[in-house]
């Protein structure tokens, strides 16, 4: 009966680290999946209207590098402008996405992410306007 006892607590033993072991794996840090993947935007909201994503943006490729880096490739389709490198960077808490997305070190709540979409808000302080980007892997 003791060599019973013993084994099923070692099998209980080996089952708890496995399961530890597989939820660690899982979960992938908000870092990981930005810089994991290149995004497209595929929504744009401003002010709680959706605004449609010309053929010159939709194309454009947006890489997070680990460096700190956010390279925005403009893809085949140019919109006749610019599209700088800028940087970019996590809150602690890993909530907030500072980049510059026309102004330097904008705050972008991150609303919703995960492999399969990047859902971020910047709300302007003053007059409260807001925008959601919103992006899906390319």
């Amino acid at each position: 009966m003791k060599n019973f006892i013993r084994s099923a607590f070692a099998i209980f033993i080996l089952l708890v680290y496995f399961l530890i072991s597989c939820k660690k794996e899982d979960e992938i840090s908000s870092a990981e999946i930005i810089t994991g993947t290149i995004w497209r935007i595929t929504s744009f909201v401003e002010d709680g209207i959706e605004e449609p994503i010309e053929d010159c943006d939709a194309d454009d490729k947006y890489i997070f590098k680990n460096d700190g880096l956010l390279y925005i490739d403009e893809g085949i389709l140019d919109c006749g402008f610019p599209k700088d490198t800028t940087r970019w960077r996590l809150s602690e808490d890993g909530k907030t996405l500072f980049a510059g997305f026309g102004v330097e070190d904008e705050p972008w709540a991150i609303l919703e992410i995960n492999k399969q979409i990047l859902k971020i808000q910047y709300t302007d302080t003053v007059d409260l306007d807001f925008e959601i980007l919103t992006f899906k892997p390319f």
